[in-house]
């Protein structure tokens, strides 16, 4: 319990006694002050078992910032401040949070430039996610008389259907990234790649529930960017591999913002932006 008293410090340890001291994150109010309404969600997803500290440490960095209805949208930037980990691990243990119905990822708001904002993140405290809850139950305890026979060919039926439905997904995964290289990554300036890469990168994530949405919106965001900044765009492998659709690309405005900050200060808007392409291609 010596812990309890480090209620300033906002780091592994502080994830570490809030977990196991709910009373002394009351306390505190965790890192924001959001007071009890996110209390409520960090005591709920206390008592849920993840299996991974780090997928745990994002999961209570989602309830600190939890309206009423455990609704949130924190940046991956400030999850990373909160938990002290890489946003590759935060992405990691969202896709993670996700699968495991632990989350559900909602769409993201549009800016009126035409860019969108951040992801809004839905906590579930049952740790299934609505496609587990509607999974077909088989029943273990059958009632024994001779109708068990007539029970041979209903299992054969299930275990065939979902083997086509997978060629079929995979037949049509590979459609889907076809039109995403032909249709969104036209890039001025790509990186050296491997398309079989990207291929199989994109299958993995589509596979994983990532739909395809997601990744056309967060190309056509992160192309635009390009384009603007006129920076060495990456290969659609080395995007697709970092998750690049869960970045997020500043807006023409935020840019035009920044030069004209960089030109009173007395730099060239040139090098400014090429400093922020060297931090985003660092990324």
């Amino acid at each position: 319990m010596a812990l309890c008293e480090s209620w300033d410090y906002p780091g592994a340890k502080t994830l570490w006694w809030a977990h196991n001291c709910v009373e002394c994150w009351t306390a505190s109010q965790f890192f924001n002050g959001s007071g009890v309404m996110a209390f409520e969600w960090i005591a709920k997803v206390a008592k849920l078992k993840t299996g991974s500290h780090g997928q745990k440490s994002v999961l209570l960095a989602l309830a600190n910032y939890a309206d009423e209805d455990g609704r949130c949208y924190p940046s991956i930037k400030k999850i990373g401040e909160i938990t002290e980990q890489s946003e590759s691990t935060i992405k990691r243990a969202l896709c993670d949070l996700v699968e495991g119905g632990f989350i559900e990822k909602l769409r993201r708001k549009k800016r009126k430039d035409g860019t969108f904002s951040v992801w809004e993140y839905q906590i579930l405290t049952t740790g299934q996610s609505d496609q587990g809850l509607n999974r077909p139950k088989v029943k273990m305890t059958p009632k024994p008389d001779v109708k068990m026979h007539s029970q041979e060919p209903v299992i054969s039926e299930p275990i065939k259907t979902p083997l086509r439905g997978v060629k079929k997904s995979h037949k049509h995964f590979q459609s889907e990234f076809e039109q995403f290289w032909l249709s969104v990554w036209k890039p001025f300036d790509m990186a050296k790649g491997s398309k079989k890469l990207a291929l199989k990168k994109f299958i993995h994530h589509r596979k994983k529930g990532v739909s395809y949405e997601a990744i056309e919106r967060g190309g056509r965001e992160y192309i635009n960017f390009c384009h603007r900044t006129e920076c060495r765009t990456k290969h659609a492998s080395t995007w697709l591999s970092q998750q690049g659709w869960e970045d997020e690309y500043p807006s023409g405005s935020e840019i035009v913002t920044k030069n004209k900050r960089a030109t009173s200060n007395g730099y060239n808007p040139t090098d400014a932006l090429a400093l922020a392409l060297a931090d985003q291609t660092r990324q």
